[in-house]
């Protein structure tokens, strides 16, 4: 299964996700936020619930960035094309690790990537928009000479159509940013593993 390929695979190019997937948790929403470590993520959570209202889900236009501005240099957007999905960059956040001073805006997310990281970042997109629901997974990544840092990602599904998503709203912050001896990474992973990874279904 490819979940538990993200949960363990470090190197290989596997196949692109299919329709096998596996990830439907029956956690609230409410029991996703007791597991996020950080308050912008569980701001983000509970805006992004809030403006859903009565929807299965929100759309990019009942997002209001000046409503969580404290929220916004950890945040990114990133539009799901079809057919594929694939998925492309719209904004990353200032904050964001692994990408600030990069202008990725308008490239594809798994464009200039190793194999063994474009093949990870196509599957972790691929679960919110395949079911619909957030996902939260905390990760490690590698960056050569035995550097690694964790990270906690948390993906947001839109939806023009309260329904099918067509965009992700994107929380990622680096857990390891104030660890002992540790240094500003200035490229992307080479590879990355999901540490663990849940889900939480929205209440209709």
């Amino acid at each position: 299964m490819a979940i538990d390929w993200l949960l363990a695979e470090t190197s290989s190019m596997l196949r692109k996700p299919a329709d096998d997937l596996d990830l439907r948790s029956k956690i609230s929403l409410r029991e996703l936020a007791e597991r996020l470590n950080f308050d912008v993520q569980r701001d983000l959570l509970e805006y992004w619930d809030q403006i859903r209202g009565d929807a299965h889900l929100p759309s990019r236009s009942d997002f209001d960035p000046l409503a969580i501005p404290h929220a916004l240099p950890y945040v990114g957007l990133i539009d799901i094309i079809e057919p594929g999905p694939q998925f492309r960059y719209r904004l990353i956040g200032t904050k964001m690790p692994a990408y600030a001073g990069q202008r990725l805006e308008g490239q594809l997310v798994d464009e200039h990537k190793t194999p063994a990281y474009a093949a990870y970042l196509s599957c972790v997109y691929e679960l919110p928009y395949r079911f619909h629901q957030p996902v939260f997974i905390r990760e490690c990544a590698e960056f050569g000479e035995g550097l690694e840092d964790c990270y906690s990602r948390l993906i947001l599904p839109m939806a023009h159509d309260r329904n099918m998503p067509d965009m992700l709203l994107i929380s990622i912050i680096c857990e390891t940013m104030d660890a002992p001896g540790r240094q500003w990474r200035e490229t992307t992973p080479r590879s990355c593993r999901a540490l663990s990874m849940v889900s939480a279904k929205p209440q209709s």
